[in-house]
């Protein structure tokens, strides 16, 4: 893994847990924005916290909750200057923001300027504290708006999150079957241990 491509995976490690306090989940590196390309990160809302998430009205009037209607926010990362023009020139941003209910870039400090960001797109800053922890913290938020999806994003979008949740529950099989392994290892060495020092001290 090269430099910008660990510095990416950082900086997503660091927007993941910035979304879970924000009433998100996230979707890493995928396709099921309906434009050319893969964003970087999709979130998806989990509870009311999520800020286009909150209760509404439709058009007639009529209270409408959040889940009445999908509203996803996507997320691209450059941490290369060069990167973060281009996505400007080829008009990445706007395919994207076309896509979703609101669009964050995010970046290190340094790769761009505000005013230089479209205008209504959000902006999600990499603030490094010598000596402290990493984080992220949101500079500008979106403007968020009302997106008709196609029917098969919902379908799409609940697969990816049922390979996630695979994904975890694996992770999590590993980890405790790796302890339990930890834990009879450490516990034969003591029972071998124990079982040398009486044979110690028959001897003496």
């Amino acid at each position: 893994m090269d430099f910008n491509a660990y510095r990416a995976k950082n900086i997503l490690d660091l927007i993941e847990r910035w979304a879970v306090g924000k009433g998100w989940w996230t979707v890493r590196e995928t396709g099921i924005v309906e434009c050319p390309g893969r964003v970087d990160a999709l979130l998806v809302p989990r509870n009311m916290d999520a800020a286009p998430m909150k209760v509404t009205r439709n058009k007639n009037g009529e209270r409408e909750w959040f889940w009445n209607r999908p509203r996803l926010a996507a997320v691209e990362i450059k941490v290369r200057r060069a990167d973060f023009l281009r996505g400007l020139k080829t008009g990445q941003y706007d395919r994207y923001r076309g896509s979703v209910t609101g669009l964050f870039i995010a970046t290190p400090r340094g790769i761009c300027k505000r005013s230089e960001i479209p205008t209504g797109i959000g902006h999600l800053q990499l603030l490094t504290v010598p000596g402290g922890e990493d984080r992220i913290v949101c500079a500008r938020k979106p403007d968020w708006r009302e997106v008709v999806f196609p029917e098969n994003i919902a379908w799409r979008l609940l697969f990816k999150l049922c390979e996630l949740h695979v994904a975890q529950v694996r992770q999590l099989e590993i980890k405790h079957r790796e302890g339990y392994e930890r834990v009879g290892r450490l516990l034969g060495e003591t029972v071998f241990r124990a079982a040398m020092k009486l044979e110690e001290a028959k001897g003496a």
